[in-house]
């Protein structure tokens, strides 16, 4: 009886303890992350520095693989908001891939189209070992996080 209720014991133990490393680990970020990633229309550099301040600001991560996300810039675009920031990134180690798949949508110009040809989105906005396309960030006028979702 011993032996099993000090099996349940370290379960339990080893439970929490995968909790708080996963918590502290695989948190979203909690404000717009410092980041680098490059414009694609005018092939510049690209921070979170350069974001327009006091607008909430809508980053979108997606895929050029995924129809759901073909969806998704569909609706940011039609749905523009001219009080909030748009950000809509890829991951293409080849920049090409993201402007052929922008080419497709007649995108409004005050979406600003970013590529992380380092794949580094995932770590920045500590999406975790599983990402999943797309992923739509919402930040508050002081890049606080207001919301994380799959959809709008």
């Amino acid at each position: 009886m011993i032996k099993y209720i000090n099996s349940v014991i370290i379960l339990i133990v080893l439970i929490l303890l995968g909790f708080i490393i996963f918590n502290k680990f695989f948190k979203y970020t909690n404000d717009i992350p410092t980041f680098s990633y490059t414009k694609i229309i005018e092939n510049s550099n690209f921070t979170n520095k350069h974001i327009p301040k006091n607008k909430e600001t809508v980053i979108v991560y997606v895929s050029t693989k995924c129809g759901s996300c073909e969806n998704t810039v569909k609706y940011v675009n039609k749905n523009i908001d001219v009080n909030k920031n748009y950000i809509i990134v890829t991951s293409e180690k080849q920049k090409q891939i993201s402007e052929e798949f922008f080419k497709k949508f007649s995108l409004n110009r005050n979406i600003i189209l970013l590529n992380d040809e380092n794949n580094y989105f995932s770590k920045d906005f500590k999406l975790g070992i599983s990402v999943t396309y797309p992923t739509i960030f919402v930040f508050d006028k002081g890049n606080k996080l207001i919301n994380v979702s799959n959809n709008f």
